[in-house]
């Protein structure tokens, strides 16, 4: 049904627990959907893959500073992906059992589509054991915690389509891809469905790692090729899923849905 791929951080430290246990839940969505991760040669990569049974590929850098570019990540996962409807995610981002029947409904209703959201903030430090109840038991945690992303920052993207081609060279962990990947599919009149009300993407909290230099040198790419006018943001989506209807934001109208 599903390609997820990722661009991880090194399996160092925090990162190596949040990354694996990450992975971990993405292999329990049902059904079990394909899982790419791009980083070959990061410290730690090649034995967590290993461990967690999941192919690992090779990424374009950038020429400043060596970053990994997501944009790579990208134009290599739509070639070999073995599923039309792929799946950017965070290494850090918890995928729960909700995620699949939301996507299946909206590919249900559009042959292209885009699907974005905002995560819920949680505090984790220990490997999951992912052992009877641990759903629940995260789900609680997340309810407890309160501490929903504001909406400009956009933790996931799922589409099926044509519609990213030729993109420039933007480093993966920094801003501005995110806000472009939702006015691209925007300006191409994609269907773009806001899926916060509807789906718990659980992130797992860790230090800030944005780098300013590649902030500054992602927002200089996407102006040159693009313009200034850019928006993203999970408030650009035509489309709100709820756990019972599909709201659309132009016409006011809504469609029911169960999951």
């Amino acid at each position: 049904m599903i390609t997820i791929f990722t661009v991880p951080r090194p399996f160092v430290g925090h990162f190596d627990v949040i990354q694996r246990n990450a992975v971990e839940s993405w292999k329990r969505l049902r059904p079990e959907p394909e899982i790419l991760l791009f980083g070959e040669g990061e410290e730690g990569a090649a034995q967590a893959a290993a461990d967690l049974k999941v192919p690992i590929f090779p990424v374009a850098r950038s020429d400043e500073r060596e970053r990994p570019l997501i944009t790579d990540a990208l134009h290599q996962a739509q070639k070999m992906a073995r599923h039309d409807i792929l799946c950017m995610a965070n290494a850090d981002n918890i995928y729960l059992s909700d995620l699949l029947p939301a996507v299946e409904f909206i590919a249900g209703q559009f042959e292209q589509f885009l699907i974005v959201g905002q995560r819920w903030n949680l505090k984790v430090t220990e490997v999951l054991e992912f052992q009877d109840g641990w759903e629940e038991d995260l789900r609680r945690r997340a309810l407890a915690q309160d501490d929903v992303e504001h909406p400009g920052a956009v933790d996931y993207l799922i589409w099926r389509g044509d519609f990213y081609h030729d993109l420039p060279p933007l480093a993966v962990g920094q801003k501005g891809y995110d806000w472009l990947l939702v006015w691209l599919a925007n300006q191409a009149e994609v269907p773009t469905v806001d899926a916060t009300q509807a789906v718990m993407v659980i992130h797992q909290d860790h230090p800030p790692t944005f780098q300013t230099e590649e902030m500054v040198l992602n927002d200089q790419l996407i102006i040159e090729r693009y313009g200034d006018g850019v928006r993203g943001g999970t408030t650009q989506s035509r489309y709100r899923l709820f756990p019972d209807h599909l709201f659309d934001r132009h016409e006011e109208r809504r469609m029911p849905w169960k999951r």
